[in-house]
């Protein structure tokens, strides 16, 4: 008796494990992109003047993939990440000491204050 053999053929048995297994990664990675926006009064972004007498409470640094196709708006990401990061600090205020694109990357960097 002649066995054919296919090449990458797999049995029916694995296809609804494949199956259950593409739909977990699936969502895993829908909820691994969901944020949950920080509670508390917003962060003021300032320059270095506005916050002469305020307490620093934290040198803040941002990452994210540039993979929005828009510099612009890769660029708000990092911002937005810092804002984010400051209000979990309970500042009131931030300065943006620099916001940056290189290669593959948005980055930003500042300092976060409280005012008050």
């Amino acid at each position: 008796m002649i066995q054919a053999h296919l090449v990458g053929a797999r049995p029916l048995a694995t296809l609804p494990r494949l199956h259950n297994l593409l739909l977990a990664a699936g969502i895993v990675v829908a909820t691994g992109c969901t944020t949950v926006a920080p509670q508390g009064p917003p962060v003021e972004e300032v320059d270095a003047a506005a916050v002469r007498g305020c307490t620093a409470v934290g040198e803040l640094n941002a990452r994210s993939l540039r993979d929005s196709g828009s510099p612009a708006a890769d660029l708000q990401r990092v911002r937005e990440q810092l804002l984010a990061e400051a209000r979990t600090l309970g500042a009131t205020h931030l300065v943006l000491a620099e916001r940056d694109l290189r290669y593959a990357l948005a980055t930003a960097r500042g300092t976060a204050y409280r005012c008050g």
